[in-house]
């Protein structure tokens, strides 16, 4: 309600938002409640279901990485018919079939043509860096 007193006159709006006392008009949220209750309790719901969102994808990525550290131990040749054994507890899988550790160091080339032989000596000097080891 307003009321000018020099000229007698008053207005009165009903449900109608003003702000007459300042020269200045403020906010809205000033005069309305902007942000009721079910929007701040949306709000707060989104909230939550994030949070549980960016918890659940973190968990995914350390389950990952860790069974990737479980896999990064061991090379696993299927298209080679070359074994490496080392005295050093480590050993190269070979068609899915763990080997097991000699006590020298051996090579062994199983039915590989002449020609592919030499090939075979690089890379297997490529492939001791990457032998498996199981602890």
């Amino acid at each position: 309600m307003f009321v000018n007193e020099t000229h007698g006159i008053t207005l009165n709006l009903k449900n109608l938002p003003m702000q007459m006392d300042k020269r200045i008009f403020g906010d809205t949220y000033n005069c309305i409640g902007f942000t009721s209750i079910p929007i701040w309790s949306a709000m707060f719901v989104i909230a939550i279901i994030a949070i549980i969102t960016l918890w659940s994808i973190l968990m995914i990525m350390i389950f990952v990485s860790w069974i990737d550290s479980m896999i990064q131990r061991c090379i696993i040749i299927r298209e080679l018919d070359l074994v490496i054994k080392s005295n050093k507890g480590t050993v190269i899988t070979l068609l899915g079939k763990r080997l097991e550790q000699k006590d020298e160091h051996e090579i062994h080339k199983i039915k590989r043509p002449k020609e592919r032989m030499e090939m075979d000596e690089k890379l297997l000097k490529v492939l001791e860096k990457f032998v498996c080891k199981f602890d």
